[in-house]
């Protein structure tokens, strides 16, 4: 007597762990592989698993491939990645079975999205304008500059300098590295100098690290700390004409 045992699909295809993370650094190179966790189920033939679907997404497909008896799910990154845009995703891999009816077994992936630090630092304006008067105190406060970078970590932090070029201003202005304020070293006098300009350069702390520059207008403002001078003798050939009242 010959007795055939037939298979029934009475197993849904089950992931041993229930979720998987992936950190990947922003701007991977596109097509780099992945390798999921595989699903298992004990029945066979055509009711052990078929195939692995992946939800829709934008950055990532589903690839398959052949392992003895098994078949191994890759990610495949098919978008770059741009953490300052999206810095995590979420993504769900079904392993389904041939069976009828068909069963499923699910996979959470969590993408966890790392900095590169491919951001400059931007300036909140594109040049600054500033007046002050003559005669300022030494140590006032004459002008703050704000740059933003959006990078993470170090590759987000921004220190300020003073560039040095034709205009060097680094004798009579001071740059608060941390915050940006530019203050007096000394007073200015609107006779001798009633405008000027610099550049302020912002830079981040990534490595490579990246910045820019942005232009200080400065507009000197008189003050009335001249008194009327008297040209004296006069000229002999002047003569000044006084009415009797």
């Amino acid at each position: 007597i010959l007795n055939e045992i037939t298979d029934v699909n009475d197993h849904s295809p089950n992931f041993s762990e229930k979720e998987q993370q992936f950190k990947i650094a922003e701007h991977t190179s596109l097509g780099t592989r992945f390798e999921l966790h595989a699903a298992r189920d004990p029945d066979a033939g055509i009711n052990s698993i078929r195939t692995y679907t992946l939800t829709s997404n934008d950055h990532f497909e589903i690839e398959i491939s052949q392992s003895d008896d098994d078949k191994i799910p890759f990610l495949v990154l098919k978008k770059s990645l741009d953490r300052e845009q999206k810095n995590t995703l979420e993504l769900m891999v079904t392993a389904v079975d041939g069976g009828k009816p068909q069963r499923s077994g699910k996979l959470n992936v969590s993408i966890i999205v790392l900095d590169i630090n491919d951001n400059r630092p931007i300036f909140s304006q594109d040049t600054y304008q500033i007046e002050i008067y003559e005669n300022l105190p030494v140590g006032t406060t004459v002008t703050r500059v704000n740059a933003i970078d959006p990078d993470e970590g170090t590759n987000g932090e921004v220190e300020y300098s003073l560039r040095r070029n034709e205009n060097d201003v680094t004798s009579f202005l001071n740059m608060n590295s941390d915050n940006g304020h530019i203050s007096a070293l000394k007073g200015f006098d609107f006779e001798t100098l009633k405008t000027f300009h610099f550049q302020v350069v912002a830079s981040d702390s990534g490595t490579p690290s990246l910045s820019s520059n942005v232009t200080v207008n400065v507009f000197i403002l008189d003050e009335n700390d001249n008194a009327p001078v008297i040209l004296y003798p006069v000229s002999s050939n002047v003569f000044f004409f006084v009415s009797r009242s």
